[in-house]
């Protein structure tokens, strides 16, 4: 299995726990607006309780966001300098081909 093979696994993975997160997530609070809705309690209490729900999926959307964001930036940090040094051993090789074709002619 080569190199970028092994990386789109990763990818795939991390792809597939992202969802599974955002799944999570969701199913957790429509199940949560489900009892609001069909609890015994009075328009305002419903209604604020409602409120603070939507601001704990923001906040958490927001955490999942940040996390997805900075694994993103590391992975692509990786794969930059992984090309950076491929980059500088082909560089390497063509300048040492250069010099052994002017030491022979």
């Amino acid at each position: 299995m080569t190199h970028a093979e092994n990386e789109d696994q990763i990818g795939n993975r991390n792809g597939n726990v992202g969802a599974f997160l955002i799944g999570s997530i969701l199913g957790g609070l429509t199940a949560a607006a489900a009892m609001l809705l069909y609890a015994p309690q009075s328009g305002a209490e419903t209604q604020e309780l409602l409120r603070s729900k939507a601001d704990e999926l923001r906040m958490e959307a927001e955490k999942t966001f940040q996390n997805r964001r900075q694994a993103a930036e590391e992975s692509i940090g990786t794969r930059l300098s992984s090309v950076a040094g491929r980059l500088e051993e082909v560089a390497t090789t063509l300048n040492q081909q250069a010099a052994d074709m002017k030491d022979t002619s």
